[in-house]
């Protein structure tokens, strides 16, 4: 298992719907990856849909297609990289996130060390993971 480098969060205006909102989220964690230089990342997301689509070689037409290639897009940038589906009580972290970029409109991003609110979270789900 990895270890904790950094904790973003960003709201988005014009994303209306939750699959909508999954993959924009999905393509702002891989371009954050790529700009901390990150090389051998874990993915999780919630949302099988999201996942599939992102892990699926046939090109997406529905109406998140340009999403899903512009993911596809930023990945060929990683040599090593996976998306796994994890059902929402294993990554509350992430979770309490998204509602805190929501409820406060605000895009922020946290160094090494992360908002205090969610200290207790992560450091329940390293612990789960064995970390």
């Amino acid at each position: 298992m990895g270890h904790l480098i950094a904790t973003r969060c960003a709201s988005r205006q014009g994303v209306l719907t939750p699959l909508g909102a999954e993959l924009t989220g999905a393509l702002l964690a891989v371009q954050f990856c790529k700009t901390l230089g990150l090389t051998r990342i874990n993915f999780e997301g919630d949302a099988q849909v999201a996942v599939n689509a992102i892990n699926s070689s046939t090109r997406d037409m529905s109406n998140f297609g340009h999403v899903v290639d512009d993911i596809h897009t930023e990945l060929q940038g990683l040599p090593c990289w996976q998306f796994t589906f994890t059902r929402r009580d294993g990554n509350k972290a992430a979770h309490r996130l998204s509602r805190f970029a929501a409820l406060h409109a605000i895009s922020q991003t946290w160094r090494d060390t992360p908002p205090v609110w969610l200290r207790d979270i992560i450091y329940l789900e390293q612990t789960a993971l064995g970390d």
